[in-house]
């Protein structure tokens, strides 16, 4: 099914206002694509808030609240920041540690850099790359970092001294996605090749490409193979020494060419599902054992089970811009949108739009979720903290 969501937007700094009890701030909403975009004020009066035009509007804790007769069954909560943290200055990706202790964040300038969230001025430069760094992510120790970028290569580095111990040269084009295999004994890339490949971490070899494409790949994730396909067993042979953690795994991703495919991890291009949407697909995440969820050019958060036919489950247009990056979080889905727009959708017997505010029209590039947080990083060059909704507000 498809839903095209109401969207409702505030101005970016509107909690300044809100606390300082006094002010205004812009709002604006559309209930439809086609219809016009209403414009207006949210006055500030105490602890009294008022929108120019019919709505009811309220600030509760670190959210604002708004319900208008112009988006009806629609409820729209706006998230403002827990804290705010510089980690580079052009972000381009980002991770945070398992233990919600470090984050990395990586750039167009070559570099990563290791940052505490307990005090950013303490920081580790992580140097090697050349060009424009396109994926980071921390190993499940919270110790070892893995990086890719437009210099064809794959850098493990120690997050505690910033040295790099191993550099994986096989890809012909930029690596876009990565993914760490169990504890990280094997990782998975994927890139402007078309190619995702299973790395051997203490060799640097390739093992295989699990994956080859005709467009470039853009996001990958790991699955339970017989969570995804039940009838399909898993590649019967002996593994290969290298391999750690790949049996019974599944290799889920998606492509420019609005392709989405998974495929046995243990096999070279063994693919068990594929289906196709009509705008490329930049970013999944899994939202359960056998759904996926993909984020398109298009401004459209696409789902599938794995385990039925090439027909979405779900298609959820909350934007008109291109989706970044998506992130489970509890029961909802939080997109980044290239206008700066984080939001999830909650559907039920009515809809709420959860949006997480502070980027000014910059990109919103990655989203994390580490327990009760939600992180977000922006072309800006920073990564804002939220504590997620329960239950959308």
């Amino acid at each position: 099914r498809m839903t095209t969501v109401a969207q409702c937007c505030v101005q970016h700094d509107w909690d300044e206002d809100v606390r300082a009890g006094h002010g205004s701030f812009w709002v604006s909403v559309r209930a439809t694509a086609e219809a016009p975009t209403r414009h207006g004020a949210i006055g500030v009066r105490g602890t009294e808030l008022s929108c120019d035009f019919d709505a009811n509007v309220a600030a509760i804790g670190a959210n604002l609240q708004i319900t208008t007769p112009l988006a009806p069954g629609t409820a729209f909560c706006f998230v403002r920041p827990r804290n705010t943290y510089k980690v580079h200055p052009r972000l381009l990706a980002f991770d945070v540690c398992p233990r919600d202790e470090l984050a990395v964040g990586a750039g167009t300038d070559g570099r990563l850099r290791v940052v505490s969230l307990a005090n950013t001025a303490i920081s580790r430069p992580l140097e090697g790359h050349l060009g424009d760094v396109n994926t980071c992510k921390f190993f499940p120790s919270g110790e070892v970092v893995l990086s890719g970028g437009a210099d064809l290569t794959l850098r493990i580095w120690s997050a505690l001294d910033g040295s790099c111990p191993r550099v994986l040269k096989g890809h012909t084009a930029a690596i876009f996605g990565t993914a760490i295999v169990d504890r990280g004994r094997n990782v998975l890339s994927c890139g402007r090749d078309g190619t995702v490949r299973l790395w051997d971490c203490g060799t640097g070899a390739c093992i295989r490409s699990v994956v080859e494409h005709p467009a470039p790949v853009s996001a990958i994730a790991l699955a339970q193979l017989d969570a995804i396909s039940p009838d399909t067993a898993s590649v019967d042979r002996d593994a290969d020494a290298r391999e750690a953690g790949t049996q019974g795994r599944a290799v889920v991703c998606c492509a420019r060419d609005g392709a989405l495919l998974s495929a046995d991890a243990r096999a070279a291009r063994a693919i068990h599902f594929q289906a196709t949407w009509g705008s490329a697909l930049n970013c999944l995440t899994m939202t359960s054992e056998s759904v996926v969820a993909a984020g398109a050019a298009d401004g459209s958060l696409v789902s599938w089970d794995l385990r039925q036919g090439r027909e979405p489950l779900s298609v959820v247009c909350a934007s008109t811009a291109a989706a970044l990056d998506a992130q489970r979080a509890g029961a909802m889905t939080f997109v980044g949108y290239e206008d700066g727009v984080c939001s999830a959708v909650r559907q039920g017997d009515s809809t709420t739009v959860v949006s997480l505010t502070g980027p000014n029209l910059d990109s919103v590039v990655g989203v994390v979720a580490r327990g009760h947080h939600l992180y977000t990083a922006c072309a800006d060059g920073a990564v804002r903290q939220y504590e997620v909704p329960a239950r959308g507000g």
